[in-house]
């Protein structure tokens, strides 16, 4: 029977059996894998008695838990330093916030200048909670004083009803040198407010560990993953589409071919911070980010991401370990004309951020389980493209996510034992938006005696997502309800 998340579908078989073994991995053709991230932090939720954590003694992932939504249908998406009462919106909004709260956007990270003087804004912080949307910002390490200190920004809270349960964090920077301690500046404000979070994105140089230090030196790179560590959510950005400066370290016979990137940054951050602090990653929305793309002689693999390239590089961040994604919305103009806040305004972007935002959050309870180890054996047909797979776990239900991690089509042969003479149902495959012609999207899949079925993977970073049921389940049986997504 189709899942209560998708409609129709015909079965499949396999007949022939591959063995090879793999755990969350990136599996290679020929059965090679790496395990590529740690079990990411769960977005389950305690109690809705839970008390407030300790503030002397909660931790980063505590506290995270705490300040956010409890409910399965949250996972944090976040769009950098936008005015949610700023406008050049479409005219059925008010402003960017009625605008990106339609999007699926529900934390502004990064109101630079913020607030305008101490006390008081200019009405960000109220259209955010008319929204019911987060706000990280402000916060001013060196001043107790100043217009964004945290003295400042309690006094702008205590003047606007609900504000103190959006206002969840304190954001004062943004790429710091190596020779920044950040440590130092997190427990300044730690001791003024230790009851939010603290947040100081890191650079590009995140994507490019192990094998790339493009910092240049070791004692650089320490201090540099000393900062990342520092604050409450580990935070990088390197917009691999439009980045011409590492363009070199991701060539595919002669070919730039940089989707990839999205995955490692994601597992490089993962890997520096452990299993349960936060992990949140900036993905380029289709501007050429602020004429990133034609920096350094144009040697960026596109000028602008495309629509698909958009949604590949969220699931890549997804699958590699991410708990939250960061829009990055910024476009230069050919008249060298800044646009601060193209995702409202530019009809495509935000048709395409809200598909992709809104799938996200259909799909939040799974992606917010931490990853299943063991029982999963993936082998890629096509020894070129690679495929990055997480089984999930939610109230007893299977889930395979895979993508294909470099340019190219493959099939993808899935191995899961205790699922033999089961079935797999496709609930999710980003061809259905992208490309109509070749996907499957409702189509059911029949495990062979050994728990193996095989599924292709047409398009160029083409992800899916299958529900795996048992043998004992009856491919006819009645379900309740349509559950088939965006």
């Amino acid at each position: 029977m189709p899942s209560p998340r998708i409609v129709g579908g015909k079965v499949r078989s396999v007949a022939k059996s591959l063995i090879v073994v793999a755990v969350a991995s990136v599996i290679t053709a020929a059965g090679m894998f790496t395990n590529v991230f740690a079990p990411p932090l769960t977005n389950r939720r305690p109690s809705a008695q839970a008390k407030s954590p300790a503030a002397s003694t909660a931790s980063n992932a505590e506290l995270y838990l705490h300040l956010l939504p409890r409910a399965d249908t949250f996972f944090p998406i976040a769009v950098w330093d936008q005015d949610p009462n700023g406008g050049n919106v479409p005219p059925s909004y008010a402003n960017q916030a009625t605008a990106f709260h339609a999007m699926g956007v529900n934390i502004f990270v990064g109101l630079y200048s913020w607030p305008e003087r101490f006390g008081g804004d200019d009405g960000e912080l109220e259209a955010a909670v008319a929204e019911h949307m987060f706000v990280i910002g402000g916060g001013d390490p060196f001043s107790t004083t100043s217009a964004e200190s945290v003295a400042s920004i309690a006094t702008l809270i205590s003047k606007i009803p609900g504000a103190s349960k959006y206002f969840i964090g304190y954001q004062w920077g943004d790429e710091p040198s190596c020779t920044t301690n950040v440590a130092s500046q997190v427990a300044t404000i730690e001791r003024e407010d230790p009851t939010r979070l603290q947040f100081d994105n890191e650079g590009a140089w995140v994507a490019w560990l192990p094998r790339y230090n493009i910092l240049g030196s070791a004692t650089c790179l320490a201090q540099a993953e000393a900062n990342l560590r520092a604050t409450s959510i580990a935070s990088a950005d390197d917009y691999a589409v439009t980045d011409p400066w590492q363009t070199q370290l991701c060539t595919s016979g002669g070919d730039y071919d940089c989707l990839w990137v999205y995955g490692q940054e994601a597992q490089n951050m993962r890997a520096l911070v452990g299993p349960d602090n936060p992990v949140w990653e900036f993905v380029e929305t289709g501007t050429n980010d602020l004429g990133l793309s034609a920096q350094n002689d144009g040697r960026a693999e596109d000028p602008n991401a495309s629509p698909t390239q958009v949604n590949s590089a969220v699931w890549e961040a997804l699958l590699g370990g991410a708990n939250g994604i960061e829009w990055f919305c910024d476009d230069l103009l050919p008249d060298g004309t800044a646009v601060w806040d193209y995702c409202a305004s530019n009809g495509t972007i935000r048709s395409n951020l809200s598909y992709i935002d809104h799938t996200i959050e259909h799909f939040a309870a799974e992606i917010n389980a931490p990853a299943v180890v063991g029982g999963l054996s993936v082998r890629s047909s096509n020894r070129a493209v690679p495929i990055v797979s997480v089984q999930k776990e939610v109230n007893g239900s299977t889930y395979l996510f895979v993508e294909s991690d470099r340019d190219g089509t493959t099939t993808g042969n899935y191995r899961m034992s205790r699922f033999a003479n089961g079935t797999a149902e496709l609930l999710y495959d980003s061809n259905t938006r992208y490309d109509p012609s070749v996907s499957e999207q409702g189509e059911t899949f029949r495990l062979n005696s050994k728990g193996l079925f095989e599924d292709s993977l047409p398009g160029n970073y083409s992800v899916k997502i299958y529900e795996i049921f048992p043998g004992t389940q009856n491919l006819n049986r009645a379900v309740q309800g349509d559950h088939s997504g965006p």
